[in-house]
């Protein structure tokens, strides 16, 4: 059995990934110590990756919650609640570099 991140298929979009399409994604990114990873087309990886969520559009967030089950609402609650935190720690260490940068 293939472990998830060598899967053929893209976990976002469910479409057979193109051999040589095949994008490793960090479910926690890789500057914070994630090690996890799942297989993305180059598509849904590039706007995994330009998603911002202070730029969420919240009337499509609360649409897609009215629609999808209790498990699937638990679990996109707690998938902002962990991007948020991820964004907060990501913007700390940029801010933390900078200032480091500036002392020497």
């Amino acid at each position: 059995m293939k472990a998830i991140h060598e899967l053929e298929v893209c976990l976002c979009c469910g479409v057979p990934i193109l051999e040589g399409r095949r994008e490793i994604h960090h479910i926690v990114p890789a500057a914070l110590g994630g090690t996890v990873t799942i297989p993305l087309c180059t598509s849904c990886h590039d706007a995994v990756d330009r998603m911002n969520f202070t730029d969420l559009d919240w009337g499509w967030f609360f649409a897609v919650m009215l629609q999808g089950t209790k498990e699937m609402r638990i679990i996109i609650l707690k998938a902002v609640s962990l991007g948020a935190w991820l964004q907060k720690r990501r913007d700390d260490m940029i801010e933390a570099d900078a200032a480091s940068s500036k002392d020497n």
